[in-house]
């Protein structure tokens, strides 16, 4: 497969309106055999195996397994909108983007933490640039995304001058980076991998080597995918979501028992992955793995703390840690999870 082909697929962590199709829907018999009553709507920017938990659960049939049907769609620039206007219940995506939302006078509220550990703030640089100090112009997809935030975040911790080149094609970052046009590019491993495989851009800042990171952003954790929904709506959903969320919790668990080919082959089953072959996708799985739901998807008043003044240091100035709009009591709710799971 092409490379460009393989990073259209790959953008992930991030996002930005209609929910363009239910591409997966978890619908069927319960584990009790009757039709699921409870449903609920997930967008998922594109299907990036850094996203890959969710359709893992979904394929695997635990979603069902809880009485729940979990339809899914794939929004590409236009997730945040879907949330905002009602269209969708949830949506995964950098905590940046409920941030947005919550700035523009809607409540938004976290339920889980699905990627963490930096995962989306990997940099590339084209053919003979070799650190992010010399990049002059750096692609990556648009604001209220975790890439974005991380582009920012580096040129503050680093006191640098690039201009920050926001892209809704996906694609364009490893393609552009491989052309030349652009010197370096932030996003996830998924989709800087083309440009690095074809040997036409390095990588200068690896977030699973965290010592290439600024040293001013190393301490930090931050969660580069959210599931995140607006909070009134999501009073409404308390029983999908816990269902949900154990769903989640056993397709994790299947990813730390089963190999990587395995998780591919699951994957494969569904259409939306049809763009890779299933070497490259357990590759991509296994790179990723590092930043797959931190703390087993648990977000705690600490991990908040740190999300809070990442948001703060990069894109998202006006979170504030003393403002109570950005406290943990005010942005998170554990409570569906602490219901599905006891911790």
């Amino acid at each position: 497969m092409r490379p460009a082909r393989l990073a259209m697929i790959g953008a992930a962590a991030a996002v930005l309106v209609p929910a363009i199709a239910a591409c997966g829907s978890d619908a069927g018999p319960s584990a009790s055999g009757s039709a699921a009553p409870l449903t609920l709507k997930v967008a998922v920017s594109i299907p990036d195996p850094s996203q890959s938990q969710v359709f893992i659960a979904q394929q695997a049939g635990y979603f069902r397994e809880f009485g729940l049907d979990v339809q899914i769609s794939l929004p590409g620039p236009n997730t945040v909108t879907s949330v905002s206007s009602g269209q969708v219940d949830v949506a995964f995506g950098g905590a940046g983007a409920p941030a947005s939302v919550q700035n523009q006078g809607k409540a938004t509220s976290i339920v889980y933490w699905g990627l963490g550990n930096k995962a989306a703030g990997f940099v590339i640089g084209k053919t003979g640039i070799t650190k992010i100090e010399d990049c002059k112009t750096i692609i990556t997809v648009p604001q209220a995304t975790s890439p974005y935030g991380w582009a920012v975040a580096y040129q503050k911790a680093l006191d640098l001058k690039y201009q920050i080149v926001p892209q809704g094609d996906a694609s364009a970052i490893s393609n552009s980076v491989a052309a030349g046009t652009n010197d370096c590019g932030i996003t996830t491993f998924g989709t800087i991998y083309p440009a690095v495989a074809a040997g036409k851009a390095t990588v200068i800042v690896d977030p699973r080597n965290v010592s290439s990171l600024p040293a001013k952003l190393q301490p930090l954790n931050f969660a580069d995918t959210a599931v995140w929904g607006l909070r009134d709506n999501l009073k409404n959903k308390q029983a999908e979501l816990v269902a949900f969320i154990k769903g989640m919790d056993k397709g994790l668990k299947k990813m730390k028992s089963d190999t990587p080919d395995q998780l591919a082959t699951l994957l494969l089953q569904d259409s939306v992955w049809k763009g890779y072959t299933k070497d490259q996708l357990a590759m991509l799985i296994k790179e990723q793995m590092f930043g797959f739901a931190p703390e087993d998807g648990f977000i705690s008043e600490a991990a908040w703390a740190q999300d809070v003044v990442f948001l703060n240091q990069s894109a998202y100035p006006y979170v504030q840690a003393n403002d109570p709009n950005w406290s943990y009591a005010a942005r998170v709710d554990m409570g569906p999870y602490k219901q599905a799971l006891g911790k």
